[in-house]
């Protein structure tokens, strides 16, 4: 009897437990389609102003937020290869967290040795080597306070994941969403100034690939904690939101 009883109560716990998480998982997937519609009427809307603009004019603050609008969408396409994926292991998962750390320590270098043989700039105080250990100690700080201040998210939930998973995810958002106010300020600088149009289109097309792939990064993050595909990518593009934000301001004082 005493398996029996251990085996109908947890029959009728999980009766009981099944509509709540179908119902949270039908106002979740109510939600990502209304967004989806939402980013498709974006989307239309700033195709049309971009492009009613006649083209002898120059570059209009339509038309580099319309460019920066399609790198942000890019970055949405990076979940769709886990439409594929049944399943992400912990050592997959480590594996590629392992490549990617690799290469971007070793693009850090690169750029961090380039930053030191700038010349120095003219009426600026600050040296090269100092303005690179500055940008490096900004970025390390912004690191640890966003470790710092998910430490207490216990209770959060985002999207139907929940507790320790949730933090991790969190962090490679936010990260991802810091990283993309640089990339949104290098697309309004290529449109800006005396710069040719032609280079903000190369700029904005070499960072909409690059996207891709770090739209992927925050996808198998996500969606290994839980997370549906269509989530995954529409929080991928949420992250790269700064992009076409950033491009306008960015232009105008260029």
């Amino acid at each position: 009897a005493g398996p029996n009883a251990h085996w109908v109560s947890s029959a009728a716990a999980w009766r009981m437990a099944a509509p709540q998480q179908t119902e949270k998982s039908g106002g979740l997937w109510a939600k990502q389609v209304a967004l989806l519609l939402v980013i498709g009427a974006a989307t239309a809307y700033s195709a049309v102003r971009a492009y009613s603009t006649p083209e002898d004019s120059g570059p209009t603050y339509w038309l580099v937020w319309w460019y920066g609008w399609l790198t942000a969408l890019s970055t949405g396409l990076g979940a769709a290869p886990m439409l594929f994926v049944k399943g992400v292991s912990e050592h997959l998962l480590g594996s590629a967290n392992a490549l990617a750390a690799g290469m971007m320590t070793s693009a850090s270098a690169a750029l961090l040795i380039e930053g030191l043989k700038l010349p120095p700039t003219d009426g600026s105080t600050w040296s090269p080597p100092q303005l690179v250990g500055a940008g490096a100690a900004a970025g390390v700080l912004s690191i640890l306070a966003s470790q710092r201040l998910l430490r207490g998210c216990e209770d959060v939930s985002l999207g139907i994941m929940e507790g320790v998973s949730v933090r991790k995810a969190l962090l490679i958002v936010v990260v991802m969403t810091m990283h993309s106010f640089s990339e949104g300020i290098g697309i309004g600088v290529s449109f800006g100034g005396a710069s040719p149009p032609q280079l903000g289109v190369l700029v904005t097309t070499t960072l909409a690939v690059h996207n891709v792939p770090e739209g992927f990064a925050v996808s198998v993050v996500l969606v290994s904690r839980g997370m549906s595909v269509l989530g995954a990518g529409l929080w991928s593009i949420l992250t790269s939101l700064p992009q076409p934000l950033m491009a306008i301001p960015a232009d105008s004082c260029y």
